[in-house]
């Protein structure tokens, strides 16, 4: 698993009772996977977790206009799985259920052993049963380790979830920060800059997502937020990034910090966001534009209505030229930092 999902897998793909293991253990110089007990590497391979925060999916129910607008395959990535179920029961015929049960079964008779209490014959023969079954399953596992194969988001969306199970502290401020991300994400896809257009080989037109750092930088054009506020949230991003991947530790003082960073960036992005729902954008086409250039579209001028007034946007009448309306919104929002819903086009 080192080698499919990363060097931290260990401790970014642990449920919560692992989790409370690994702080509890007296072995604070040992790796993760040796600060537990036999018991508590069961509940790492087969107790449920779910990848995604519950808010969301309360968020998508509650968005939905009807039932038909719902993905059912994007719901039930909300089911809790176990790691055995994620990475290894597509290779391993064997329910993870069936591991759980003879594992703990194993344990209690372990148990036995390790408080030189009394061994029976049967317990003997049992004990060799049940190591028997689980190795069939495990070496089965690290034989075709290989043919795993986890998506980039999924690790993704694993490793955040989980290390927020590792650390307390970890723990707030990944969701401290996801919190801020979902504000910089709602910001960015009213103004249309959360995706960008790619040509496919075979010349589909397809939309992907900006990376968060040219994210920031398509925000920082729009005027939307203080130069400030774009270094903090780059400055959170990157610790973001080095808390779930680098292999290094951090103080707690230095997380608290953080931790009060982002709620202060927070505020600031549901003030930027109340105050430009308040902004309006009103666009003239130019009515100049050749008879020989059919289809095409500019704009002639653009005026933004805020609370501090009215304000000309000559900048933006460059000639550019746009071939539908959509396209045309969205240079004018990704520019002025005006909601597409806010923009009119006057007649």
């Amino acid at each position: 698993m080192l080698r499919k999902v990363g060097t931290s897998w260990l401790k970014e793909s642990s449920p919560e009772t692992f989790k409370v293991a690994v702080e509890k253990s007296k072995r604070k110089d040992a790796p993760q996977v040796y600060k537990v007990d036999f018991i508590h590497l069961a509940d790492f391979l087969f107790k449920p977790y779910s990848v995604h925060n519950t808010k969301s999916l309360f968020d998508k129910l509650d968005s939905a206009e009807s039932i038909e607008s719902l993905n059912l395959e994007q719901l039930k990535e909300y089911i809790p799985k176990s790691n055995w179920q994620r990475y290894f029961s597509e290779i391993v015929d064997c329910e993870d259920s069936f591991l759980d049960s003879r594992w703990r079964k194993l344990y209690d008779l372990r148990c036995l052993i390790a408080h030189n209490a009394i061994v029976t014959k049967r317990d003997h023969e049992n004990i060799k049963q049940l190591v028997e079954e689980i190795n069939n399953s495990l070496d089965k596992a690290i034989k075709d380790i290989d043919k795993i194969s986890v998506p980039a988001d999924d690790k993704e969306i694993v490793a955040e979830s989980v290390m927020s199970n590792i650390n307390s502290l970890y723990g707030e401020f990944i969701r401290t920060w996801k919190r801020l991300d979902t504000f910089v994400l709602k910001i960015s896809k009213l103004t249309n800059t959360h995706v960008r257009e790619r040509t496919m080989p075979d010349g589909r037109i397809r939309m992907y997502p900006v990376p968060r750092h040219i994210l920031f930088r398509e925000l920082k054009k729009t005027s939307l937020l203080q130069p400030d506020l774009i270094e903090q949230l780059i400055y959170l991003q990157n610790f973001r990034n080095r808390l779930m991947h680098a292999e290094e530790m951090f103080s707690d003082s230095e997380i608290e910090s953080n931790i009060h960073l982002a709620h202060e960036c927070t505020a600031q992005l549901n003030r930027v966001f109340e105050l430009s729902m308040t902004r309006r954008a009103i666009i003239e086409l130019d009515d100049n534009v050749p008879e020989s250039m059919t289809g095409v579209i500019r704009l002639g001028r653009v005026i933004v209505e805020d609370i501090e007034g009215v304000h000309e946007r000559d900048d933006l009448i460059d000639n550019s030229e746009f071939h539908d309306m959509n396209e045309l919104v969205q240079y004018v929002t990704s520019n002025t930092g005006v909601f597409s819903e806010n923009v009119q086009i006057a007649h």
